[in-house]
């Protein structure tokens, strides 16, 4: 399933690349997505300074990084370019938390076992 999914963001990428809905309401777009985005960095910072992430639910992240997935496609898909940067930029930071969560939960579970 993963081939498809991949050849319908390249493709819509490649389209994207040529043609961008804009409106002139699309600054309302823009700042609704940098607001929303911008709310994961104090969590992504506290992550990484904790180096603690065993408050956050996986099925919780795992299903917000599939939305945000969704929604990037939906955006490349119709061209609306506040879709596609704002969660672009979500996504990288969905993954920062993600992986933060994942080298955290190994390396608690090493010093558990010693």
């Amino acid at each position: 399933m993963a081939v498809p999914i991949a050849a319908v963001l390249v493709n819509a990428v490649q389209i994207t690349a040529v043609r961008i809905n804009a409106t002139p309401y699309s600054w309302i777009g823009f700042a609704a997505g940098t607001l929303t985005t911008i709310c994961f960095v104090p969590q992504v910072l506290h992550v990484w300074r904790t180096k603690r992430a065993d408050d956050l639910h996986m099925g919780t992240l795992v299903s917000f990084t599939v939305g945000i997935v969704l929604w990037l496609t939906y955006g490349l898909l119709t061209h609306q370019m506040p879709v596609i940067l704002s969660n672009a930029v979500t996504l990288a930071l969905q993954c920062a938390i993600l992986y933060l969560k994942l080298r955290y939960a190994r390396a608690d579970k090493r010093r558990a076992a010693e």
